[in-house]
């Protein structure tokens, strides 16, 4: 029998380094893509709430520098006239491949007292066309004045 580079019991040895070596390397694969998902959801969660804030900052800006036509704006006889404002916003990012976010906050206004000198203002986000389950609502005005 001739002798060769490689025999029997070092194919196996060689075979069995070499599954374990897989199976370590999928473990720390499994953690990075872990890692990621982590990453792409705290970005997700801080960007929501940047958006809310923002919503919100602009619905006060707007009702302070328009506070004499609240009547115009929401009427507190029909609940039904309100006043929307929609801010489109895009998100890039790339970790690994590129990807594009679409966000968009759709603001309503739903009750104004005109004695308490408040507006309701309730927020909803879409991310890529889809509504997000958490939604937030704003009082807006100077109740007890």
């Amino acid at each position: 029998m001739k002798k060769g580079f490689l025999n029997i019991s070092v194919g196996i040895i060689l075979i069995f380094f070499s599954a374990v070596s897989a199976l370590l390397l999928s473990y720390l694969s499994r953690d990075a893509i872990h890692v990621q998902e982590k990453v792409l959801e705290s970005i997700d969660n801080t960007y929501t709430k940047i958006m809310y804030v923002s919503g919100a900052n602009i619905w006060k800006k707007f009702l302070t520098e328009n506070a004499a036509f609240w009547d115009y704006i929401q009427k507190e006889s029909d609940p039904y006239k309100n006043t929307s404002l929609v801010f489109n916003t895009n998100f890039k990012y790339n970790l690994n491949s590129t990807r594009e976010v679409v966000y968009t906050l759709v603001s309503t206004t739903t009750t104004y007292v005109y004695v308490d000198k408040y507006i309701n203002v309730i927020f909803a986000l879409k991310k890529d066309g889809k509504i997000i389950d958490q939604g937030i609502s704003f009082d807006f005005g100077w109740p007890g004045i």
